[in-house]
């Protein structure tokens, strides 16, 4: 059996919460100009994911962030739909969080 194809993204590692919002921003253009570039050298071969800066939710939306797999939620959260809980967002952001944005993301 062959890998047909492949997904190219940043490692969690590279997604820079910590930074300054404009410091990630930087960074993650030219991580996502990377990903452009390999899949443009194989676009049968790769699909690429791309990343936003989600230190500020309002800058990018909250229906970019998916539960247990963005900001505000740590590697390895043991709880994340606490760690939601008291991100003091308003009840239809939480549940987009929560289910909304996957549902759409996989077109469920």
């Amino acid at each position: 059996m062959r890998v047909a194809r492949q997904a190219l993204s940043p490692m969690p590692e590279l997604l820079s919460y910590w930074l300054p919002l404009e410091d990630g921003k930087a960074l993650i253009r030219y991580l996502n100009e990377q990903i452009a570039e390999m899949v443009a050298l194989a676009p049968q071969r790769f699909v690429g994911l791309g990343a936003v800066p989600l230190q500020d939710v309002d800058s990018f939306g909250s229906s970019q962030i998916c539960i247990g797999s963005d900001y505000p939620f740590n590697m390895g959260d043991n709880d994340p739909v606490a760690t939601l809980g008291k991100a003091g967002l308003d009840a239809a952001t939480v549940a987009a969080i929560q289910s909304t944005n996957a549902r759409r993301f996989l077109g469920l």
